[in-house]
Order: C-alpha cells, then structure tokens, then sequence
C-alpha cells in the first residue's frame, strides 16, 4: 500500500510494501524519473496497481497501449512534469492534469487532510505514515525546484 502526495513542490512517497497484511519491504522505491514523448522529462510517483504501472512505464510511448487495461479506471500514480505541472494517470492510460495539493494512496485521504492544512507533501506522508496501517517505511522525496531525489526515514 501507498501513500504519495504532491504540493506544489515536493512529491513524497512512502517506502512500505506489502502482499495483504504481510510487509515485504520497508524501504521500496516509489519514484522514478520517466520520459513521456509528450511531456518530456518527469518525475513518476507509483500509488495503486503496481503490475498496471510497471507495464505502463514500460510502454510509454508506443501506439496502442493500452488497450488491454481499457476498462480499468484504479490510479496509478502521480506525474510531476518540468514545468511543476501533476498530472494523475490511470490504468486505461487517461491523464487528468490537477491543480493544487495532491495525494493518492491508501494513505491518501489522511495526507489531504494535512495538505489542506497547509503543511507540505512531506508532512503529508510522515502523517498517514504514522496513522495508518498500510503506510509507512522510509519516505522518498522529489524537490521539483531542485530538481532532485532526498531519502527520509520516518
């Protein structure tokens, strides 16, 4: 499970994974620098379907994908372009631009509650990593400003 969350400037995202209530890792790595053929150089944050993202970031470009996930409308993650734009993607390839402070993830909802606080992605992140079970691990951050990878522990 996930937490990510993007203010503006930061995209953080926890380290927990797990296979139902079993911890596998604590330190899995959720961002990654991906090249849309559109966009250019972005920063890719995972939350959702890990499968459905890998293949995804695997096809990026080619006509066609992806049609086999075309009924599927589970988010993915957050993509963070080098103008600061977010973008959201879903299993059946459709981009939704956002505005504002984001998070996805089973942690989601309790990062939005800092975020709309004011606080930052990070603090988001730190916050549904101590009040849920399914979030948590090292936190990863990406500084859009400058244009770099931090690794937190929580």
């Amino acid at each position: 499970m996930t937490c990510i969350a993007w203010d503006g400037r930061w995209l953080a995202a926890d380290g927990l994974s797990t296979c139902g209530d079993q911890i596998i890792n604590d330190d899995a790595v959720k961002l990654f620098r991906v090249h849309h053929p559109d966009h250019g150089p972005m920063m890719a944050g995972l939350a959702g379907m890990v499968p459905v993202f890998a293949h995804w970031l695997k096809e990026l470009g080619k006509e066609g994908f992806p049609a086999e996930a075309a009924d599927m409308d589970d988010a993915c993650g957050l993509f963070v372009d080098r103008r600061g734009g977010c973008w959201t993607v879903y299993a059946n390839g459709l981009w939704t631009r956002l505005t504002g402070s984001y998070a996805q993830g089973s942690g989601g909802l309790l990062a939005l509650t800092v975020l709309r606080d004011g606080g930052s992605a990070v603090d988001a992140v730190r916050f549904a990593s101590r009040h849920s079970t399914s979030c948590g691990g090292t936190i990863r951050v990406y500084d859009w400003k400058a244009n770099g990878v931090m690794k937190l522990r929580n």
